[in-house]
């Protein structure tokens, strides 16, 4: 949080386009990602059998914080400049967020004495009596053991290609739009729907996830999502345009509750941190490849529907992965007994 406030901060202070570039990579690269991860990581070491609930709770906050941010900055460039505007922003970054975490954040409630999911540490009449599950084993795996199974390989592709297309869908979906026609205001429009939808969505899609088991419930979300960019190669209508912008945020909406639930679910809470930067370098990866891919499709076929086509296809691929990725048994410890 310290390093993303200090490059928005660093914004307002810039002379040179490198600057920009160079601030804008290394908040991306080194910072708001690892922001992102640490936080979420926090929420899945304090809820277990409430985990998708959580996460979307602590998801839905980024669908708030977006507009606001969007409009503040907006109002501060119009009442003063962009200089100003960065300035205060970066400010804000520092001494809410630093602070906040610093006082609140624990890494897991066993530090502090407490169990996930605001359990108590002695079994409740109903939990003994069996009228109520009690805490859900959480069998805890280290890199190296993830490392020997399928799932986690077909995890990290699950999640990259997704990754891949929604990046590519975040640049390129209006300049696709308005290719088709239909009016820069309105395609801006769909923005707005998309954000909505995915905000409703992450609720959803995480209090899915407690009922039915997360690479199934991820799978769908997956082949939503690609329905919704199946629908946007389409889109040449105004209400195809908000259509497929309804279809793709539903999808969306659940990519990152569901993403950082999986990883959770396999392989435990303890290592959890670990495994799930191991896979970063691959989603960085995809992140860059997906913008450069939809590039590229413009450029050579003076069309997006190359790219869109083939990011489709990767949610299908994603979903498929994800249903290939059956839950590792973990080998019971030497000199254990089963």
């Amino acid at each position: 949080m310290a390093i993303t406030g200090a490059c928005i901060l660093g914004l307002a202070f810039i002379s040179e386009v490198w600057h920009f570039y160079l601030l804008l990579v290394f908040a991306r690269a080194f910072s708001s990602s690892a922001a992102m991860m640490a936080a979420t990581v926090a929420v899945a070491n304090w809820f277990v059998r409430k985990r998708g609930r959580a996460m979307a709770v602590s998801n839905s906050g980024t669908w708030i914080a977006i507009p606001l941010f969007v409009m503040g900055s907006q109002f501060l460039i119009a009442s003063y400049d962009w200089r100003w505007a960065m300035f205060v922003m970066g400010v804000s970054s520092l001494v809410l967020a630093i602070p906040a975490t610093l006082i609140f954040m624990k890494r897991r409630p066993e530090d502090i004495g407490l169990l996930p999911d605001g359990d108590s540490l002695t079994p409740s009449p109903e939990e003994k009596s069996g009228r109520r599950r009690q805490q859900p084993i959480d069998a805890s795996w280290s890199l190296r053991e993830a490392m020997h199974t399928k799932a986690l390989w077909l995890i990290i592709l699950a999640t990259g290609l997704p990754s891949m297309a929604a990046q590519a869908a975040n640049l390129h979906a209006l300049a696709s739009l308005t290719d088709r026609g239909i009016p820069a205001a309105t395609a801006a429009g769909t923005v707005t729907v998309t954000l909505l939808v995915s905000g409703v969505g992450t609720v959803f899609w995480g209090l899915l996830a407690e009922r039915l088991h997360v690479r199934f419930t991820a799978a769908l979300a997956f082949l939503i999502s690609g329905l919704g960019l199946a629908i946007l190669i389409y889109a040449d209508t105004v209400a195809m345009a908000f259509f497929y912008a309804a279809v793709y945020g539903l999808g969306f909406g659940g990519f990152r509750v569901l993403e950082n639930m999986l990883f959770a679910d396999y392989f435990g809470r303890r290592r959890l941190g670990t495994i799930a930067g191991f896979a970063k370098p691959f989603h960085l990866a995809t992140n860059v490849a997906g913008p450069l891919l939809a590039s590229l499709s413009f450029d050579i076929r003076g069309s997006y529907t190359p790219a869109f086509v083939l990011f489709s296809l990767a949610y299908v691929t994603a979903s498929i992965a994800l249903l290939l990725a059956t839950p590792p048994k973990k080998k019971p410890a030497e000199g254990t007994t089963a």
